[in-house]
């Protein structure tokens, strides 16, 4: 029993000595420290990017320059070392990961850093874009992109654009698309979320699959659409959720 009573006395003399340190250092501070991190690359190597990020917002948007830009912002507390930002260029392929790293057990109670991802794309056509994120909304604003894949977790998704093929998926999260047509495969899925789809112009036949467990369906626009295997393919799946499809701009 006085071996068990020395070994707490000592872990609880450390952790005493280790808060009487912070408590007289900055490193205590809950103050907020300004991060940001930018990065540039030609936009003429690139035709592809992805991006990861676990708890950090993504958007993605146009800009008139020449080059591709991502950044990171946001504030860290205590520890600068917890947001982790990496850019890599490899091929034709540029990778971006945020990541906000876990803290060991004795300060997880203090409050956490957090971070937006911003990537902006000249204005030129790129063949992909691929988003996955742990637990963060997604925004993709009007880029010229063939193809995007777009996932999260927990988080909302907004699109706005005319990708050739599309597929967006959220474990608990609305999903928001406005598209200008539907040109080649469309996937919409969600397992907790509202899913709302406005096109611009629908094309004159689709193959479409619209299904939710528990929630609402309003798709009038497609009553007007044929069904045909030969078409250009949407498929829009929620358990939990409403499901809304609008045309028009």
């Amino acid at each position: 029993m006085k071996k068990w009573f020395i070994s707490i006395s000592g872990v609880l003399g450390l952790i005493l000595v280790i808060i009487a340190v912070l408590i007289s250092t900055d490193a205590w501070s809950f103050e907020p420290t300004e991060a940001f991190e930018e990065a540039h690359f030609s936009a003429s190597d690139i035709n592809s990017i992805h991006i990861f990020s676990n708890v950090g917002n993504v958007t993605v948007m146009p800009h008139q320059g020449e080059e591709i830009v991502a950044s990171v912002t946001g504030h860290t507390r205590m520890f600068e070392e917890e947001l982790e930002f990496e850019t890599k260029e490899s091929g034709a392929v540029l990778s971006i990961h945020a990541e906000q790293k876990d803290r060991a057990w004795l300060f997880s109670f203090l409050p956490k850093s957090s971070y937006v991802i911003t990537v902006r794309i000249p204005e030129t056509e790129m063949a992909e874009l691929v988003i996955e994120s742990s637990v963060a909304n997604l925004s993709v604003l009007d880029v010229e992109v063939e193809q995007m894949t777009l996932k999260s977790e927990v988080g909302d998704v907004e699109l706005s654009g005319a990708p050739k093929i599309l597929e967006i998926e959220t474990d608990v999260g609305n999903i928001n698309a406005k598209v200008q047509s539907i040109y080649e495969s469309m996937k919409l899925l969600s397992s907790v979320g509202d899913i709302k789809l406005t096109v611009a112009e629908l094309p004159d036949q689709l193959e479409y699959t619209v299904h939710t467990s528990v929630g609402s369906t309003a798709i009038e626009p497609l009553e007007s659409v044929i069904q045909t295997e030969a078409a250009p393919v949407l498929k829009m799946e929620t358990s939990v959720g409403s499901i809304e499809v609008l045309s028009g701009r």
